[in-house]
C-alpha cells in the first residue's frame, strides 16, 4: 500500500501557465443515493442493537454526512467523508465499523488515526460508550503516556478497535502491535487532511503494517494532497455541510501595534467580564452593549505563544487554561476537562483545539494570532455562535497581518468590521508592561 505515498516527479512545463492545458481529475466513483428517504438510523441499514444504541445517545436521525457515508461503508467500499467539524464524522465512521464487527467479532477490527491526543481520547470514549452492550474493547494509544504500559495492554486486552496518534503507533509497531494488526479490516484518518501533511511518514509506516483494509478518510477540508490520495485508493466521495460562517456571527478586528497586542488580548478579556458560569447561556448578543459572553477560546499560532499568553494572563488574574502540544499529557487533559465541564471559562490554544474536539457552545473567539490561511480562520471562528446562538469573533491585526486579512475577507467575500467596543485610553499597558517582566520568558518582537 506504501505506493500511495511515491513521490511523483513534476513534469516539465511545455507551455505557459495561461496556454496549459489541465487534463480533467479523475471522477470520484460515486454511491447511489437511496430510493427511501432516510429518516432513522434503521433506515440506513444498521444492526438493531446499534439504532437503540444510538437513540439511547439522543441520536434520533442521522446527519446529513451520516446518511451520505454510512451506505457506502457498511457496503465494504473505501470512502472520503468531508463535513465540518460538529456534523457527526465520529458516527459516520463508527458506526459501521461496529455494525461490521460484530457480525464477525475477531481481533483487532478497526485501526483509527487522528492527528491530536484529545481527538483520539475523545473517539474512544464515544466507541466506549455505544459499544458498551456488546462488551467492545477499545484501546487508545497515544503520546505523553507510558509507551510500555500500552504496550502490554494491547498484547494483554486484545482490543477490537485502536485509536491512536500515528507516532506513538509507529512506536508500537515492533512490540506485537505489527502482528495484531495484520489481518486488520478496516483503517479510519480521521483529520486526513492534518495526517498526510503533518505526519505522513508515520502514516505511510502503519500502512506499510497493513495488508489491504478498507479506509475511510474523513475530513473538514478538502486539500489537494488528500483528493490525490483518496483517488488512488477509489474511495467513494461524500460531502455534508461544509464548514461555514454561522450567520448570527459577528466579525471584527483590532488594529494594534506588535508591542500591546498582549495589552489589547487583556483589555477585551476584561472589557467584556464573562458572564457567571452558572448562566447557562450569554444574554443577548453582541450589538448589545451589556452582552457579556460566558465563554472564549482565544488562538495562538505557535505553542510557544500559548505558554507566553496564557502565562501573562494568569498573573492578570485572568482565569485561562492553556491547551497545546507541548504540555504534558495529564495538564492537556486536565485543561480540556475543566473547559469542557466550564469549570474555566477561557482555553488559550493552538489549532489543536479548532477542530474535531467536542467542546460546549463557544460564544467569543480571539485570534491573537492571525492564521495564515483563510480556511483555518473559517475552522477557529466556526467554532463560535452554532446551532442558532450569537457570537463574536474578534482577530488582532498587527501591521505585518494585512496580507493575511485581505486573504481571510477575500475568501469570505466580504470585510470584517473593525471593532469600535474599546477605547485606546483603557488600555491597561502599564499592568501588561508588569505581568511580562514578572513572567520573565516573554520576549517581545518588534
Amino acid at each position: 500500500m506504501n505506493d500511495l505515498f511515491k513521490r511523483r516527479k513534476k513534469k516539465a512545463k511545455v507551455a505557459p501557465p495561461d496556454k496549459a492545458v489541465t487534463p480533467p481529475a479523475a471522477a470520484a466513483p460515486e454511491h447511489k443515493q437511496p430510493d427511501k428517504p432516510v429518516l432513522t438510523f434503521g433506515d440506513l441499514g444498521l444492526a438493531g442493537w446499534l439504532v437503540q444504541a444510538c437513540d439511547a445517545l439522543g441520536l434520533k436521525r442521522p446527519s446529513a454526512i451520516q446518511r451520505l457515508a454510512i451506505p457506502p461503508a457498511l457496503a465494504g467500499s473505501n470512502v472520503l467523508g468531508l463535513a465540518e467539524t460538529g456534523s457527526g464524522k465520529t458516527a459516520a465512521f463508527s458506526l459501521p465499523i461496529l455494525h461490521r464487527l460484530f457480525e464477525d467479532p475477531y481481533g483487532v477490527f478497526s485501526l483509527i488515526l487522528t492527528p491530536s491526543r484529545e481527538l483520539a481520547a475523545q473517539i474512544a470514549k464515544f466507541l466506549r460508550i455505544i459499544g458498551e452492550a456488546q462488551k467492545l474493547r477499545v484501546q487508545c494509544v497515544i503520546g505523553g503516556e507510558d509507551v510500555v504500559r500500552q504496550s502490554l495492554e494491547l498484547t494483554n486486552q486484545r482490543p477490537h478497535i485502536v485509536v491512536g496518534t500515528p507516532g506513538r503507533l509507529v512506536e508500537c509497531l515492533d512490540s506485537g502491535l505489527r502482528e495484531m494488526i495484520g489481518n486488520l479490516r478496516c483503517l479510519v484518518l480521521d483529520e486526513a487532511d492534518r495526517l498526510l501533511e503533518n505526519a505522513r511518514d508515520d502514516v505511510k509506516a502503519v500502512f506499510g503494517a497493513l495488508k489491504k483494509p478498507q479506509v475511510l478518510l474523513y475530513s473538514a477540508t478538502s486539500t489537494k494532497p488528500l483528493e490525490t490520495f483518496s483517488g488512488a485508493l477509489k474511495c467513494i466521495k461524500v460531502e455534508g455541510s461544509k464548514a461555514s460562517i454561522p450567520k448570527t456571527l459577528v466579525q471584527e478586528y483590532v488594529f494594534c501595534p506588535k508591542r500591546v497586542k498582549l495589552a489589547h488580548l487583556a483589555q477585551v478579556l476584561l472589557g467584556f467580564d464573562l458572564a457567571d458560569k452558572r448562566d447557562e447561556e450569554s444574554r443577548g448578543t453582541p450589538a448589545d452593549r451589556d452582552w457579556r459572553p460566558r465563554s472564549a477560546l482565544v488562538f495562538a499560532q505557535t505553542c510557544r505563544r500559548v505558554h507566553e499568553v496564557h502565562a501573562v494572563l494568569a498573573h492578570q488574574s485572568i482565569d485561562a487554561r492553556a491547551l497545546h502540544s507541548q504540555l504534558p499529557q495529564y495538564d492537556r487533559t486536565k485543561a480540556l476537562e475543566a473547559f469542557q465541564q466550564r469549570r474555566s471559562q477561557i482555553l488559550v490554544c493552538t489549532d489543536v483545539a479548532s477542530r474535531g474536539l467536542d467542546l460546549p457552545a463557544i460564544d467569543l473567539v480571539i485570534n491573537f494570532d492571525v492564521p495564515r490561511d483563510p480556511d483555518d480562520y473559517i475552522h477557529r471562528v466556526g467554532r463560535c455562535a452554532r446551532n442558532g446562538h450569537h457570537g463574536l469573533a474578534v482577530s488582532l491585526i498587527t501591521q505585518s497581518d494585512l496580507a493575511y486579512l485581505a486573504a481571510i475577507e477575500g475568501c469570505l467575500g466580504s470585510r470584517l468590521a473593525k471593532c469600535a467596543r474599546f477605547s485606546e485610553k483603557s488600555l491597561p499597558l502599564q499592568d501588561v508592561a508588569r505581568a511580562v517582566e514578572s513572567v520573565g520568558s516573554l520576549k517581545q518582537r518588534d
